[in-house]
């Protein structure tokens, strides 16, 4: 097991580093976008054109990777996102720029495929740990990328894109040296007692609006920022913050997890992230600093107690975080589209209240079923403790 448990850390390494690589290019994308002539419908077209390919690769890379193995799928799959990242970098025009990054897209659909091959390195009894690994890796990725993309914006507003390239590239090269092991040299991951394969349809509808919601920000963090007369190097700094507060929550999440019912925590982290969307809504730049970091923090532990949740009680792992990323893919294709349109119509505000109104909406619907007692959050919980004991 310490071979699986290294393997398991360079899994996680090369999730930081696609990450890194992801978050780097958000402060610059508007100004690309400008430069282009595009506007704010342009920037969120863009963005579901990247979530739009992850909605249709995600469980067709987690099927694939059932079946050939998890490491050549993903190295594919970052491969593929270095090669979009170096599109951007060399786009003259929008129709380069989206076919550039729907490529990306079908990359990062590989990403349920990275977080089942950590969850199966790993011991029933350090799953649920593993998971909050998982997570944290996305979240120093998310850290360090705005960092050094806000850093390299000083030198040219197209370097970011090529640094991303060279991220994903080394993701990948690093991955397929190291990882080896197929799945079924892999500690089988846990099945529950009566349940299919896939993911029960409450979560699905729940991660699709908190994807709709959280792409609100995701999307136009770089342009709200420039709205408020913010430098690219600032709105860099803001989503460093908000990362860093993603960071922080996976402690929270450790410690919520064995304390409550998985589904109150869910509820929990929607509330949260309603609270920080509505915040951002104000159009000031503390009340922006203020919203993106509450926002990020509820997304992160509304979305490990859900990937959790799914993890105890699937069959096939890499198809039902395929089918769970789909879920989020098509709430962060149909979420940006939307709330672009409302942004240019009638501004920021209103857009932002949308993405606070979708994630309330989730909450209401984990309090109805919770109430009344069709929530699926009971079973995966009680599997979770039969794992424990």
């Amino acid at each position: 097991m310490a071979g699986s448990r290294a393997v398991r850390y360079v899994l996680l390494t090369a999730a930081v580093l696609h990450m890194m690589g992801f978050s780097a290019v958000a402060p610059v994308t508007s100004t690309l976008v400008k430069s282009l002539g595009g506007d704010s419908v342009v920037q969120g077209l863009l963005a579901s054109a990247f979530t739009l390919a992850q909605l249709v690769s995600a469980p067709l890379w987690g099927w694939a990777s059932d079946r050939v193995g998890r490491r050549v799928i993903i190295a594919a799959g970052l491969g593929l996102a270095a090669v979009g990242h170096a599109g951007l970098y060399f786009a003259k025009d929008l129709t380069t720029a989206f076919v550039a990054r729907a490529l990306a897209g079908l990359g990062g659909g590989t990403l349920p495929v990275i977080q089942a091959a950590v969850l199966e390195l790993s011991r029933p009894e350090e799953r649920a740990a593993s998971m909050a690994q998982f997570g944290a890796a996305l979240g120093i990725g998310f850290v360090a990328g705005p960092l050094l993309g806000g850093a390299l914006s000083i030198l040219s507003p197209r370097d970011p894109f090529l640094a991303a390239a060279v991220l994903s590239a080394t993701a990948a090269l690093w991955s397929t040296a190291v990882y080896e092991s197929a799945p079924t040299a892999a500690p089988q991951a846990p099945k529950a007692e009566g349940r299919g394969a896939g993911v029960n349809p409450l979560y699905l509808v729940v991660f699709f609006l908190l994807n709709a919601s959280y792409a609100q920000l995701e999307a136009f963090i770089s342009f709200y920022g420039g709205d408020l007369g913010l430098r690219p190097m600032y709105v860099g700094i803001a989503m460093s913050l908000a990362s860093a507060a993603a960071v922080t929550a996976q402690t929270v999440v450790k410690r919520l997890e064995k304390k409550r019912p998985m589904d109150s925590d869910i509820a929990m982290g929607l509330a949260v992230m309603s609270a920080g969307l509505a915040t951002a809504a104000v159009p000031t730049p503390y009340t922006y600093f203020t919203g993106v970091v509450v926002a990020a923090a509820g997304q992160v532990i509304a979305s490990a107690f859900i990937s959790k949740a799914v993890a105890a009680s699937a069959n096939r792992v890499g198809l039902a975080f395929g089918e769970l990323q789909a879920a989020g893919s098509l709430g962060r294709l149909a979420g940006p589209v939307d709330e672009g349109l409302l942004y240019k119509t009638l501004g920021p505000t209103p857009s932002f209240l949308e993405g606070a109104g979708l994630a309330a909406m989730g909450l209401l619907l984990i309090i109805g079923a919770t109430r009344l007692n069709i929530t699926p959050g009971l079973p995966a919980l009680s599997q979770d403790k039969r794992e424990k004991a």
